[in-house]
């Protein structure tokens, strides 16, 4: 057999009835017994005529047993001299054998025998039986029953079974080649079936319509989902060029004619063009059209393949994203500070001023280089601030008085191209010169009280900031999840808009963690992973408390979890780090634990108000320089601080205190000069045995309704976006940019009897009239009406009870298009 095959049964070569028939017809013609086994003696076919001296008797005694599958395999062996002729050493009958090979590899052995001449003597035979213990008398009987043959005749017979037994090597060859045709035609189907399922799946699964055209012919092909792309079905146009020309925006058809011909006149290098095609529905799509021609050898073309693909979501959300940025550059040119960005070399590409504001600019500043501008140098500054971000390679932020003796608060930010490298920076400058003039008038009360003003104003500015900000992320993120659910099958497309997502949504983080610092959000208790909670603040942290300390973070309970803000979480944590910070004079260790402790009489706890049971414990401790019993005893007091002057307000282990009485908790101080500080806070533990993450699954899959909306949100983006979520989700939506003309629909909607308004949904901050004001307004004309407020900063027109007594239902801007889904079911399903 050829090496190129694997082993070859003979079952595998020929059908085992058919070998059967022709083994029984031999034994009967021949009146010997007979078998096929295969190269160990094995039996293949059932036994032929076999004797009951050896069924019988002999087989069925171990040692005959034995004796029997031993000759049986010396029989089989190969031989191509011949058939094997020997008397069996079992019996002592006559048996011969003949090897079936198939292209000279053995794979069965044909075996005859079973008959006695005279030379086989009832006295062997005797012998041989007490030899293998079977009954003498039974033995010889059956020995007398064998059929009785010359040695002649016999070896007659056995050359006639090498005969068939080479006919049945060279059928079992043929038939092997067979086999072997027809599995590689097999192979080859196989192959062919599925090159071409692929090609089909690749066509009709891609998201791009396919084309092509014979030059020479001027046949077209369109695919299916060419078709699909303008909302035709396959049998709905037909594959023509004129087809193709017919449905092109008119306002476009002329470029597209001229750039194809100028293609083909080889007058442009590539085909690469976008244009806009008028949809079935009427619409239009925008259109990004691809291919190349195959050319002859003179450079004529004379076949031409491409693809369609629809970038008409694309288009949109780009002119969103330039409207956003016109949008956000409108509200950096009145921020009252200089925000510039500039390359390494500093120069300068952006900045919201032009060379005018309190901070003395030297000449107009965008395309000049900063020393330039501020400075008028011809070199980089020798104390030049931005120098140490290329050292660092991070944020930093600094007050410098300048050489006119003012003074400026300076923040450099680096931003990081992909390899890790500083691409640009951002200068954020601020005129503080006012501010450090009144610090050193006042007194130190005037100065305390100053600084905790400065905070309301900085918290005010954040959250105005925010509010625009958060309707800007909003749009961005609706808009790309929209274009994501667009983009499936476009990897490299879904790619870019999955990074634009991300980015988004760590912004609108940053944002929330802006204002929880502002403190402007309601309180909003939930239950959650204390741990998990601390590890997304770890980063934050250590940029905080700068390089020279060390920040340790020690969960010492896996999962901890706890009901309250996740605000005032960031809240206790941020102020104990700062205090920490502020605590170690040069290089230290600041650490934070967690775990679930129980508490008892015994417990060592210097506050002894306290229930017995168990709590969650969060501790942050260093070694820094302490504090001594009359500094501890007034730790808690509003506005007394051991910080220099301008450097803290008083408030913050004060809001520390508030927050954890409000949560039912306490505090325990241990601290000594020198020695360090550990502040633990000890919480009530959440006992709840429910699945804190349980609401949340449930809410996901939100059904779609058929009520009519009243939409109402000044910002044309959001409006736009959040008016298509409504109505993908199946809603009627009555969209409104104000609220003065938000409440003549509604009025108009009443007095016209239409279909009652179910809900309505508004911004909060808004010109001539806030959400909170129309909404009382809309509740005259519809009573049952449902409301749900947005914002991305409620400044206090809702009041925090309201957004825990269920009275009015929040959401939160940016938000996602499943979050609104279900808030929008919530309000309405609300009873």
């Amino acid at each position: 057999m050829s090496k190129k095959f694997t082993p070859i049964k003979l079952i595998e070569l020929f059908e085992l009835d058919e070998i059967q028939k022709i083994q029984d017809e031999f034994s009967d013609a021949m009146n010997v017994a007979s078998i096929i086994t295969d190269t160990n003696g094995v039996p293949i076919t059932k036994p032929s005529n076999f004797t009951d001296l050896c069924m019988g008797i002999i087989r069925k005694t171990e040692v005959g047993c034995l004796n029997c599958y031993d000759s049986d395999k010396e029989l089989g062996a190969f031989n191509p001299d011949g058939a094997t002729v020997k008397v069996c050493k079992s019996g002592g009958l006559w048996d011969a054998g003949a090897a079936i090979t198939v292209d000279g590899v053995h794979i069965a052995s044909w075996l005859i025998g079973q008959v006695r001449d005279k030379t086989q003597t009832e006295e062997n035979a005797i012998k041989y039986a007490k030899k293998i213990g079977a009954n003498e008398e039974l033995y010889l009987k059956a020995f007398n029953n064998v059929p009785k043959m010359s040695e002649k005749q016999f070896k007659k017979i056995a050359k006639l079974l090498y005969t068939l037994a080479n006919q049945l090597s060279t059928l079992a060859y043929q038939n092997l080649q067979q086999k072997k045709i027809i599995e590689e035609k097999n192979i080859i189907e196989k192959q062919l079936l599925a090159v071409k399922e692929q090609y089909e799946l690749a066509i009709n699964g891609t998201n791009e319509g396919i084309w092509d055209w014979n030059l020479k012919t001027n046949e077209v092909f369109f695919s299916k989902r060419w078709k699909e792309i303008l909302g035709y079905k396959d049998n709905e146009l037909e594959n023509r060029l004129n087809t193709f020309y017919s449905l092109i925006f008119e306002n476009d058809l002329n470029r597209v004619l001229n750039f194809v011909k100028d293609y083909l006149n080889g007058e442009i290098d590539s085909y690469s063009i976008e244009f806009r095609m008028v949809h079935k529905n009427g619409s239009l799509r925008w259109i990004q059209a691809k291919g190349e021609a195959i050319r002859d050898q003179f450079g004529k073309p004379y076949r031409m393949a491409g693809s369609h693909s629809d970038i008409t979501e694309t288009k949109l959300a780009e002119t969103s994203l330039k409207e956003s940025e016109e949008r956000l550059n409108k509200i950096l040119k009145v921020v009252p500070d200089l925000i510039s960005v500039q390359d390494k070399d500093y120069n300068i590409i952006y900045s919201n001023w032009n060379g005018k504001g309190d901070v003395k600019i030297k000449q107009q500043i965008v395309g000049g280089k900063c020393y330039t501008c501020y400075r008028g140098l011809n070199s980089v500054c020798s104390d030049c601030q931005a120098k140490k971000i290329f050292i660092t390679k991070k944020a930093f932020e600094n007050e410098i008085e300048t050489i006119d003796g003012d003074w400026v608060e300076l923040r450099v930010i680096p931003i990081f191209d992909k390899t890790g490298e500083i691409e640009f920076f951002v200068e954020w400058v601020r005129d503080i010169t006012e501010r450090k003039q009144a610090e050193k008038e006042q007194q130190r009360l005037s100065q305390q009280l100053q600084q905790s003003q400065k905070m309301d104003s900085i918290g005010r500015l954040a959250g105005g900031v925010a509010h625009d900000f958060n309707n800007m992320l909003g749009a961005i993120i609706g808009f790309t999840e929209l274009s994501m659910k667009l983009a499936e099958g476009n990897e490299l497309l879904l790619a870019n808009l999955q990074e634009i997502s991300s980015a988004a949504n760590r912004s609108a983080e940053l944002t929330k963690q802006l204002l929880a610092f502002a403190r402007k959000q309601g309180v909003n208790p939930k239950s959650f992973d204390l741990n998990s909670a601390i590890s997304n603040m770890y980063n934050m942290l250590c940029r905080l408390i700068g390089e020279n300390i060390e920040l340790i973070w020690n969960p010492k309970t896996k999962v901890i979890i706890v009901e309250m803000d996740p605000t005032h979480i960031d809240q206790i944590i941020a102020n104990l780090i700062i205090n920490s910070k502020d605590a170690i004079s040069e290089k230290g260790v600041i650490s934070i634990e967690t775990e679930v402790v129980s508490l008892d009489d015994s417990s060592d706890i210097g506050y002894k108000n306290y229930k017995s049971g168990e709590y969650v414990k969060l501790s942050v401790s260093d070694n820094g320089k302490g504090m001594d019993k009359e500094t501890l005893s007034r730790v808690f007091e509003p506005f007394f601080t051991t910080k220099e002057i301008g450097k803290g307000t008083g408030l913050g282990l004060a809001t520390i205190y508030g927050i954890v009485k409000q949560n039912s908790g306490f505090i325990d101080i241990k601290s000594e000069l020198n020695r360090g500080t550990i502040f633990s806070i000890y919480l009530p533990f959440y006992t709840k045995s429910s699945n804190i993450f349980s609401d949340f699954e449930e809410k996901v899959v939100t059904k779609n309704g058929n009520e009519t909306i009243l939409l109402v949100e000044d910002e044309p983006s959001i409006l736009k976006l959040t008016t298509m979520m409504l109505k993908h989700s199946g809603y009627n939506v009555l969209s409104s940019s104000n609220p003065i003309e938000a409440l003549s629909i509604a009025n108009s909607n009443s007095n016209s009897n239409n279909k009652k308004i179910d809900l309505l949904i508004t911004d909060v901050i808004m010109p001539d009239m806030n959400g909170y004001e129309l909404s009382k307004k809309i509740l005259e004309i519809y009573p049952n009406i449902k409301i749900l407020f947005m914002s991305g900063y409620t400044a206090n027109v809702i009041s925090i009870k309201n957004f825990y007594d269920g009275e009015i239902n929040f959401i939160q801007k940016p938000f996602s298009i499943e979050e609104m889904k279900l808030k929008v079911r919530e309000s309405l399903d609300s009873k």
